[in-house]
């Protein structure tokens, strides 16, 4: 890799996507400068360089709308969060199956994979499904898949093919298979 990422140069980026200036705080750099550090170590294709580094100014433009839609909302810091629940695993161990289970209570929820990519501002229950930005991301899947070259007919997909095809599912389990999908190879 010819070029160095530098963390200042992406952070710019992502300010400018934004057009928001300030971070909540700097606790996040530590971090960056590590996986930073390590891309510039290895030697990636290019085709996962502009991915990784859109993916990098993403999560880098969500946190200062966070920070920007928490500054005009103060009182949500102040809402109690009451014992929520994280599912943590490696791949094949069941946590696809944990996550669907705990979010078909009618009392608790997960977030949807778009709400993961796109979370501000967060949206009402009504419009989970409707959102553009739930449209927006089921015709990106959609693209994806037609470019997946096995078809696939949603009433026998695999339950991780319909997570894509529904988009109405816990997002658990899904940022790898759309990695996957984005670099050509096939869902197995």
């Amino acid at each position: 890799m010819a070029q160095q990422w530098v963390a200042e140069e992406l952070i710019a980026r992502a300010r400018k996507a934004t057009g928001l200036e300030r971070f909540d705080s700097d606790s996040f750099r530590e971090g960056l400068e590590i996986f930073l550090a390590d891309v510039n170590k290895g030697q990636p294709p290019e085709a996962a360089i502009e991915r990784v580094r859109g993916d990098v100014v993403g999560v880098l433009a969500n946190r200062l709308k966070t920070t920007a839609y928490l500054e005009q909302r103060p009182q949500l810091l102040q809402r109690p969060i009451e014992r929520p629940v994280f599912v943590f695993g490696i791949p094949r161990t069941g946590t696809t199956l944990l996550s669907n289970l705990l979010a078909a209570d009618p009392a608790r929820r997960s977030p949807l994979t778009w709400e993961i990519d796109d979370p501000v501002p967060p949206p009402a229950s009504a419009t989970l499904y409707n959102d553009p930005r739930a449209l927006a991301r089921l015709e990106m899947e959609a693209k994806m898949l037609a470019a997946n070259p096995e078809p696939v007919d949603e009433a026998t997909a695999t339950p991780r093919i319909q997570q894509f095809l529904s988009n109405r599912r816990a997002s658990e389990a899904i940022a790898n298979e759309m990695n996957q999908l984005r670099a050509g190879a096939k869902i197995q």
